[in-house]
């Protein structure tokens, strides 16, 4: 049962819709009058110039860096230097803190022994600053044990060989390691050149001894099998035999066992003497020094050379720079100065420092001396650490690396290092678009089509080329490299918007072409064919008086009538496929600019300059381009006529005249327009007349070598496959200017006399 007074409610709901769909009807006839007005209104305007043929962060202080040196703690890996002297047997090596006692300098250690350091005793206690080293993370061993949990672990403590082993020959040696039961590499560990992270290519440092030691061992072998062997040194036993010649010796002296104690494959040193069949040398790699070759200078960077970072990194030097940073941050206020008062400010801290190290006892010193065989132990992984930070963030301050790696070396220094490298240079990012495999693979098939199938037309078919693309051009874009000099009244000149996120914008679209015949390295003539703004006419709904901005800022419009009701104007608006929008809301429809402007226009050029030839439109895949009733229109248009539409590939702005070479040399000229214009934001006016000028003042040759970089272009991403990297490589060069010269309606191949 229905109540009453829901009846009533339903009934006014009807009328009410009732009203909305009569007025709508009677809008819906205004609307046809007022759109066929706004029509005619455009396309008057058109022809008649519009074608060219409070939150506050406050600023970050400058970082100010105070080196940790933390005390060692259970658990770390360090490494305790040996010791041999009377009353003491103490073989060192790596090894883990169990305990501790004592707090500073004072403090003692007690360690376990790693099993690859295992020298008789497994743990060992008492042990000094004097005698320990902190080791980096993963600095220990590789073993069978291990191996796998450890993969990245890297030996960093270099191990002098004693004054006996020195003057042992490498037989001798081998068999001494071997009765010893040494680790695998350690011939490597003991020369300094054992890397357990790189098992293919060891470095020529390794490579140059290892295979010395090879042929010194062959050489040995060979005369022990004639019974020339060389004995001197070599005790007898009782028997009246050398030492040497048992079971185990013959074990020792072996190529296996020379491989195992530098810790390579048992094929290493076959497949090195098929690598260098003429000798291995130490200047280079692959081939041997060839005459006048001067040798790389040795670096002093401490980066680079562990002798440069022993000589610097003193204990006491690692004190000062300690107590230095100390300083300089109590004294913030200090960290903004600069110049002469700076360095006159760091002359005093150094001053300072050094005093309170004079005071220093021996043991304290010893701690610093613990301090400085840490801080050389991390020298090996210093060059690979400052790498990753800047492969993380190449536009990272040096600055900002120093503090990653925990202050090891210096800002300078790292600057001075890296800036030394062959092939350094700054460079600015440049954002590439992203591809798909699949994209990719339709990059190559569009540049096959036209590189190698000529768009499916006869090789010596005579071609009108047009590409066509929009562009936003913007009010106001600031500028580097202003001039200012105070001393001759050229001060500097502030810019002033409204609002950054809000600048005046125009959206203009660019028709160019290229006439060629037979192929585009031939030469041709450059088209400018058109220019048009992206707006569309609307109906004003009310009087309108020009604008100003009151004292305040605020907006008054209180000038001159612009308009009155029932006006025709222009205003700029989005662009669509076909879409033509209404007359309070209208739209700019390529669709409609074909149909009226560019189809008529390439009639008329092939009808009186370019008979004979046949017309490829190319243009992009954004959304207006690939609406269905528009590609339906403009595809049906050119099948009628015999010509070619062949959109580019998604993702490819470097296969269109317009993206490579037209708009980046139109942007820089219409910038500097409108910076002549005021120091302020433009009208949208002042934008469109700018971007105009620009165009008129367009040479042709610039448009008809922007097709040919277009062409050479293509050529390279057959060649990548597709990848789009190419584009930023220093070494890519299309060299057009090199190949062509400019005429006055194109390009024309030069003529060389050989």
């Amino acid at each position: 049962m229905v109540h009453a007074e829901s009846l009533i409610v339903a009934v006014k709901a009807a009328k009410t819709k009732t009203k909305y769909a009569r007025d709508a009807a009677k809008a819906a006839i205004g609307e046809r009058e007022a759109k066929l007005k706004c029509l005619e209104y455009e396309k008057e305007n058109r022809s008649n110039g519009q074608l060219a043929i409070d939150n506050f962060t406050p600023p970050k202080a400058p970082l100010a860096l105070a080196r940790a040196y933390d005390d060692i703690s259970c658990g770390e890996m360090v490494f305790v230097q040996p010791d041999l002297s009377p009353g003491k047997c103490r073989h060192g090596g790596l090894d883990h803190v169990i305990d501790f006692e004592g707090t500073g300098p004072s403090r003692t250690f007690a360690v376990r022994y790693h099993q690859s350091s295992l020298m008789g005793a497994t743990t060992e206690s008492g042990i000094s600053y004097k005698d320990i080293s902190r080791m980096p993370d993963g600095a220990w061993e590789i073993t069978s044990s291990n191996r796998k949990r450890s993969a990245s672990a890297t030996i960093v403590y270099q191990t002098q060989p004693s004054k006996k082993e020195k003057s042992m020959t490498l037989v001798e040696q081998l068999v001494e390691a071997r009765a010893r039961g040494m680790g695998k590499g350690w011939r490597a560990k003991q020369l300094g050149v054992f890397n357990p992270n790189c098992q293919v290519a060891k470095g020529i440092d390794h490579d140059f001894l290892f295979m010395a030691d090879y042929q010194f061992l062959v050489g040995w072998m060979a005369a022990s099998d004639s019974g020339k062997t060389n004995t001197k040194g070599q005790d007898r036993r009782k028997n009246g035999k050398f030492t040497g010649t048992g079971a185990k010796a013959s074990k020792a002296i072996s190529l296996s066992y020379l491989h195992f104690a530098w810790g390579v494959g048992k094929n290493y040193g076959q497949r090195l003497k098929e690598k260098y069949p003429n000798g291995i040398s130490r200047s280079s790699p692959t081939t041997q020094p060839t005459t006048g070759t001067k040798k790389e200078p040795e670096s002093r960077n401490v980066i680079d050379s562990y002798e440069a970072a022993s000589r610097f990194f003193t204990d006491k030097e690692l004190f000062l720079q300690t107590r230095m940073h100390q300083m300089r941050k109590e004294d913030d206020h200090l960290a903004f100065e600069g110049g002469a008062a700076a360095r006159e400010r760091n002359n005093e801290y150094r001053r300072l420092a050094t005093v309170a190290w004079n005071s220093l006892d021996d043991q304290t010193k010893a701690y610093w001396e613990s301090k400085r065989r840490s801080h050389l132990a991390l020298q090996p992984h210093m060059r690979d650490r400052i790498i990753e930070c800047f492969r993380a963030n190449p536009s990272k301050s040096y600055r900002q690396v120093e503090e990653e790696i925990n202050g090891w070396c210096s800002n300078t220094t790292i600057h001075k290092w890296l800036s030394s490298q062959d092939g350094y240079c700054l460079y600015v990012q440049r954002p590439l678009p992203l591809l798909s495999r699949e994209q990719m693979a339709k990059h190559v098939k569009f540049s096959k089509l036209v590189v190698d199938d000529f768009w499916g037309l006869p090789p010596t078919t005579k071609v009108l080329l047009i590409h066509y693309d929009e562009k936003w051009f913007y009010g106001f874009v600031g500028r580097a490299n202003a001039k200012m000099a105070e001393k001759v009244g050229l001060d500097k000149v502030q810019a002033f918007l409204h609002h950054k996120s809000h600048i005046n914008k125009v959206m203009c679209v660019a028709f160019t072409g290229y006439a060629f015949e037979g192929n585009m390295e031939n030469g041709g003539h450059g088209l400018k064919l058109g220019f048009y703004r992206c707006n569309a006419a609307k109906i004003a709904k009310k009087q309108v008086r020009q604008s100003r901005r009151d004292e305040h800022g605020n907006l008054r419009y209180d000038g001159e009538i612009k308009r009155k009701k029932g006006d025709c104007y222009m205003v700029d608006c989005v662009v669509t496929g076909s879409d033509q929008g209404t007359s309070d809301n209208p739209k700019f429809s390529l669709k409609s600019l074909f149909e009226e402007q560019i189809f008529s226009l390439v009639e008329s050029l092939l009808k009186d300059n370019y008979e004979g030839f046949i017309p490829v439109i190319q243009g992009d895949n954004a959304g207006p381009h690939i609406d269905a009733e528009y590609i339906n229109y403009v595809k049906g248009y050119c099948l009628e006529k015999g010509w070619v539409w062949a959109p580019q590939a998604p993702q490819m702005p470097h296969a269109n005249n317009l993206d490579l070479a037209i708009f980046p040399a139109m942007s820089r000229r219409h910038s500097a327009l409108l910076g002549e214009y005021s120091n302020t934001e433009a009208p949208a006016e002042e934008i469109w007349n700018a971007a105009l000028s620009v165009w008129k003042d367009l040479p042709n040759s610039t448009v008809a070598r922007g097709f040919i970089l277009g062409k050479r272009i293509l050529n390279e991403v057959i060649r990548s496959k597709g990848d789009n990297t190419f584009l930023t490589r220093k070494d890519f060069h299309s060299d057009v200017r090199h190949d062509f010269e400019d005429t006055f309606n194109g390009i024309k191949k030069k003529v060389r006399v050989l």
